[in-house]
């Protein structure tokens, strides 16, 4: 098992932790395999965010896709798709990240 993790919203955290990770209209949930790669691409956006820890099992990775649709040389690190919901059982207690 690994761990990758998605940023999101202050005003989404708590329906993520009811209900899990949701696929954007485009069908994936993104992810990162850093935490600070996760405040890369949120930071564009956001000063707070939440970054949640996601478990991949190997069962899990058949849905995973490496994604493609930013840039490496920019943002230094590599973003996955994952292919249907996240549940809630996956998601490990969530990190608050604010610029100071």
């Amino acid at each position: 098992m690994r761990t990758l993790y998605h940023a999101t919203n202050p005003e989404n955290a708590p329906l993520i932790w009811a209900n899990g990770l949701l696929p954007s209209a485009d069908g994936y949930v993104y992810l990162t395999e850093k935490i600070d790669d996760a405040v890369k691409f949120k930071s564009l956006m956001l000063s707070e965010m939440y970054i949640f820890p996601v478990k991949i099992t190997k069962k899990d990775e058949v849905n995973l896709d490496e994604t493609f649709d930013h840039s490496f040389s920019l943002f230094k690190c590599r973003s996955f798709g994952f292919r249907g919901t996240i549940p809630p059982d996956k998601l490990g207690n969530p990190i608050h990240w604010k610029t100071e």
